[in-house]
């Protein structure tokens, strides 16, 4: 029974991977059945989803650490979620199955450096991928195509995943670069904003009062 303030918990699986998590645990809603599965990937490069219930659907070996989160998304807008993530060498979109989805996986000339940014200006569920590589960002879309009117003139180290903000209806990609630099980009890549203030943020940024703060 429930006493006093105390929730209720109960066990309802258990799942021993046979190498320890470097990765997650990660939550994946599962459309099936409205619960949700967790995905881990372990020691050796194995990524897992598993049940609720602790039962491993399936596991795929990938080419190194995951970066950041597995997100999900509704690539298709049919309700029906893939898990959508980076690594320091590839882009992964999996259906629910683990197979591969259209292009995917992208595979970058250079090191992925920073987790993958992932922007749905309009709500639309119209994604845009951007991967970056040191010093340089580039933009894909949902099937794994790249976005050719994406250009983005580099200018120094990139020390965060961009993220986007919305005031108005101006469009704003914003990180910061190693010379202490907040960068404010258009949708196209080009400088929306030229900020002189340097700054050196070591956390997310977030909009407050107007302001792009850290």
């Amino acid at each position: 029974n429930n006493t006093g303030d105390q929730p209720l918990v109960a066990q309802i699986g258990t799942f021993k991977p046979e190498s320890p998590i470097i990765a997650g645990p990660f939550l994946f809603p599962n459309h099936l059945n409205d619960t949700f599965d967790v995905a881990i990937q372990t020691e050796d490069l194995k990524l897992t989803l598993i049940s609720d219930t602790g039962e491993a659907y399936w596991t795929k070996e990938l080419d190194s650490e995951i970066l950041g989160d597995i997100n999900h998304v509704d690539a298709y807008k049919n309700g029906r979620n893939q898990l959508l993530f980076s690594t320091s060498k590839k882009v992964y979109l999996l259906d629910r199955d683990g197979n591969d989805v259209d292009k995917f996986p992208f595979t970058s000339k250079k090191e992925i450096t920073q987790p993958l940014s992932i922007f749905d200006y309009d709500n639309s569920r119209n994604y845009r991928l951007v991967v970056t590589t040191g010093n340089d960002l580039k933009m894909l879309d949902s099937k794994g195509n790249s976005i050719n009117g994406f250009t983005y003139k580099s200018d120094g180290k990139i020390l965060n995943s961009p993220q986007h903000f919305r005031k108005g209806n101006k469009d704003y990609i914003a990180f910061t670069a190693d010379k202490k630099e907040l960068k404010l980009l258009h949708r196209t890549g080009n400088t929306r904003t030229n900020v002189k203030t340097k700054i050196e943020a070591r956390s997310p940024l977030y909009f407050n009062n107007n302001l792009i703060v850290y």
